[in-house]
């Protein structure tokens, strides 16, 4: 998948995540929390993985030596020069890692029991929102980076588009 569509999809997954955020409509409390903070956790995924895809690393790199953990691809987009696209302060890196608490290990998705302590959402969105508006244009210049090379993602026969 080239970088412009990893960017693609972070960009819909943070206005989903926009979409879903409440003042607790249902009365449910934090639990209604998890799925807004899944959606911008997954456009955090996303977006990093698209950058670093922009910078040459391949589909097999972002699964298995990142996978689902924010605060490994947070680190390894630095060690790339995000700082070049966006500013990343301290207080970004604590969201990071408090949102990764829950993320990393799938929590928001099956509802593990117990208490959360959340990201100020206002600050997550505006750090997600600033790193899908300064890497845009570095992701679609470099979506063909791995065409015709051995990092290329290659699709099945039977499911090529």
């Amino acid at each position: 998948m080239p970088s412009k569509l990893f960017w693609s999809a972070a960009e819909d997954f943070l206005t989903a995540a926009q979409k879903t955020k409440s003042d607790d409509p249902w009365g449910l409390g934090h639990e209604s929390r998890s799925v807004t903070f899944y959606l911008a956790g997954h456009a955090l995924e996303l977006v990093l993985k698209a950058f670093l895809r922009a910078k040459g690393f391949s589909i097999d790199d972002l699964k298995n030596k990142f996978g689902h953990d924010l605060e490994k691809l947070l680190n390894q987009a630095e060690a790339q020069d995000l700082a070049k696209f966006t500013a990343v302060s301290e207080t970004h890196r604590k969201l990071v890692l408090l949102l990764n608490d829950s993320y990393k290990p799938k929590d928001l998705e099956y509802y593990v029991a117990g208490q959360k302590m959340w990201p100020n959402f206002r600050l997550l969105e505006e750090f997600i929102g600033n790193i899908l508006t300064n890497t845009k244009q570095f992701c679609i210049e470099n979506a063909k980076y791995h065409h015709g090379k051995p990092t290329a993602f290659l699709w099945p026969a039977d499911l090529s588009p």
